[in-house]
Order: structure tokens, then C-alpha cells, then sequence
């Protein structure tokens, strides 16, 4: 983390902290100010990470990862991000009272907490490194995985839960964006890998089928379940400020198959259970189809359904933007005629939608996994 002077005054303009994403270049010039959202800032102080609390602190957004060459970022952190995960993730493991399965429930939770954390507190590679399995107790163990992949069953003994998958999503998507990374892809490839599940190869984004009460898993865990509220009440922001947003299909719209129920004339259910059922089956088959990498080079199709957040359209926005050509159709919605001055207060108007969402987002994760007394972390 570089300390600098604030590049801008707090409160000039209401989403600076991640100005940086809205610009193809910026990713490696420019700093956010993430701290400077109260609800960030709380957290961070709650869980005693004073340092990158402080609002005066610019943070530098990369992705470069060290692990692969053989030196994990955790090394690099100050001490407050160390006795922070230090106090996490070896609490666990000190009580005898718990059975193992109730343990490694617990270190689930507690490396997700620390993995979101770290993110936003300006620690892109530390986060992914945690969400990888990586503790202050194995560095070595996994800086040996991480240089000799295949080669040892780091990934088997250290699997990614769901919400793992989501954080690990949020990482590439905002640390790299149009940039080229882990796999030689680029960040928002990578973030739709991860929001859908990575190898878990999931039909549907985990969270939309959190927030569609149709997760596939018996028991979600409380991690996901969370992470319902927080896209729910994302887009109910999103309905209410950022009409551009919407239009252009961040939650989930068009129908993707009109599909006619079948109605088992044997069933021994009611009218109205029938009536029930059938609606479910329609909504079922409405929604959004997006195909996203499958690894490999190859590719694969998931499903977001109608009404739901849709994480993957938030990423071809921001990379539309991120394109910045005047004479784009999608832009200038086949308006050729259309002034430059036209085409820039739209992109304007655009770009501040998604920073006010992508604001209320990194908000209601905080509000929501950290401070929640609901979140059991």
C-alpha cells in the first residue's frame, strides 16, 4: 500500500473511491479511496485493521501475483493485516472443544471473512491468496504449490466454497478489469468464470440462485444466503438510480425461452397448487443467457434468471465503457446521427451509474458479511 496526499478532496464527488474501474488505462495509474466509505471504514476499524481505516491512505489496484513466482503477498502486509489474520485463523484451530467438522466450517467462514477484508481494505493479491487456501501458518507449503501447479493436491485439500467463488470473482473484475491475468485472461473473463461457480461449472451466477431461492446446494451456507440480501437490495438501488444500468439489462429481463408448462392431467394437486406450479415452471424459463469461459479454451452457457442481479452483464458494461468508441452501436443505440457531444454526456451519465453501484456494492458486502450481527462470522 503506497501512502500518498489524497489525489482528491473527500466528498468533491460521491463515488471517486473507485473511479479507477471506469478507465482502460487507469488500472495502473490511479488510487481509490475505498476507506472513505463509512460503512468500508467501520469494518475495517471493527476488526482492527486502524492503518487501512485511516481515509487519508490511498491505495494502489493491482493484480500482480507474487504467489506464482514463488512469494506470497502476505508477506507484505503491515502488521495490523497480520495480527488481524493471525487472530482469525488460528482461533480456530487452538479450540478443542469443537468437533472437525465444526472447524472446518469455521475456517470457511473466518477465510472468507478475511479474504473481504483484505480486498477492501486495498490488498487485491493477499485476498486472493487467503481465498486460495494460503495462511500465515503454510506460506511456504502453498508458495510451493503455487510455483509447481499440478503438481501437488493443494487444490483438493483447499477447496473453494461458493462464496469463495464470489469473492474470487469481485477480485478480478474490480483489481485487473479489461486487463490480462490469471490463465491469460482477462479480469472480467475471469470474474465470470468465478461468479458462476468456476470448475463447479454452476447453470445460473451463485448469486442469483441465492436470490431466486433456487440454489442447488440442500443447506446454502450462511455465507450465500448473505450474499442474497446483498444483490436483492442492490437491485432494488439499482430500480430506483440507475435507469441507464437497468435498460441495459444488469438485472436479468428478456426472456430466454417462452416454455408452456406441462400439467400432469393425473396429479392430485389443486387448482391452485397447478396454477402455483406452472407459474414456477414459466419463470423457470425466463431469464438471460450468457456464455462465459469454461477454462481450456473452451466455452460454456449460464442462465440468469428474470429478476435476478446479473453479475456477467455488469462486466460487458463496465468493458463497454472501458472501450470508450464514439461510434459504438451499443452506446449510440444505432443513432449515427448523434452528436459527440451526445455520445459523452450518455457515457457520463453511464459511467456514474456504475460507480454508485459498484459503491453500493462493496457497501452492502461490508454491512452485510462483516458488521451483520446475523452474519455468524
Amino acid at each position: 500500500m503506497t501512502r500518498q496526499k489524497p489525489w482528491v478532496q473527500l466528498g468533491l464527488l460521491p463515488c471517486t473511491a473507485i473511479a479507477f474501474l471506469l478507465c482502460p488505462c487507469c488500472h495502473a495509474t490511479t488510487h481509490w479511496q475505498w476507506n472513505s466509505i463509512p460503512v468500508i471504514g467501520n469494518a475495517l476499524q471493527a476488526h482492527g485493521m486502524t492503518d487501512t481505516a485511516d481515509a487519508s491512505v490511498i491505495i494502489n489496484p493491482s493484480l500482480e501475483y507474487p504467489i506464482f513466482h514463488g512469494k506470497s503477498a502476505l508477506w507484505s502486509l503491515p502488521d495490523s493485516c497480520h495480527e488481524m489474520i493471525q487472530r482469525e485463523l488460528s482461533s480456530l484451530s487452538s479450540s478443542s472443544s469443537s468437533s472437525d467438522d465444526d472447524n472446518d466450517v469455521g475456517k470457511k467462514k473466518k477465510k472468507e471473512k478475511v479474504a473481504l477484508l483484505l480486498m477492501l481494505a486495498g490488498y487485491g493479491d493477499a485476498a486472493h491468496d487467503v481465498l486460495l487456501g494460503t495462511t500465515l501458518d503454510n506460506l511456504q507449503e502453498a508458495e510451493y504449490a503455487a510455483t509447481h501447479r499440478g503438481q501437488t493436491n493443494w487444490a483438493q485439500e483447499h477447496p473453494l466454497s461458493d462464496l469463495d467463488d464470489v469473492l474470487h470473482s469481485l477480485i478480478h473484475r474490480i483489481y485487473e478489469g479489461s486487463r490480462h491475468g490469471e490463465g491469460g485472461y482477462t479480469g472480467y473473463e475471469n470474474a465470470q468464470y468465478w461468479c458462476a461457480g468456476g470448475p463447479k461449472k454452476y447453470e445460473a451466477p451463485i448469486a442469483a440462485k441465492a436470490e431466486w431461492n433456487n440454489y442447488e446446494a440442500t443447506t446454502p451456507t450462511t455465507g450465500v444466503l448473505l450474499l442474497a440480501k446483498v444483490y436483492q437490495e442492490l437491485c432494488q438501488l439499482a430500480l430506483k438510480h440507475t435507469p441507464i444500468c437497468v435498460s441495459r439489462g444488469i438485472i436479468a429481463q428478456a426472456p430466454a425461452v417462452e416454455a408452456v408448462p406441462i400439467i400432469d392431467k393425473t396429479s392430485t394437486l389443486t387448482k391452485q397448487q397447478l396454477a402455483k406450479e406452472s407459474d414456477q415452471h414459466k419463470r423457470s424459463c425466463r431469464g438471460v443467457s450468457h456464455s462465459i469461459i469454461a477454462g481450456g479454451g473452451k466455452f460454456r452457457d449460464v442462465f440468469v434468471p428474470e429478476g435476478c442481479w446479473d453479475p456477467i452483464a455488469f462486466c460487458q458494461l463496465l468493458l463497454l465503457l472501458e472501450n470508450d468508441d464514439d461510434d459504438d452501436d451499443e452506446m449510440n443505440n444505432g443513432g449515427k446521427e448523434d452528436t459527440t457531444n451526445a455520445n459523452t454526456n450518455r457515457r457520463l451519465l453511464l459511467q456514474q451509474e456504475l460507480e454508485y453501484l459498484t459503491e453500493k456494492e462493496l457497501e452492502l458486502l461490508a454491512k452485510h458479511l462483516l458488521l451483520s450481527s446475523s452474519s455468524s462470522f
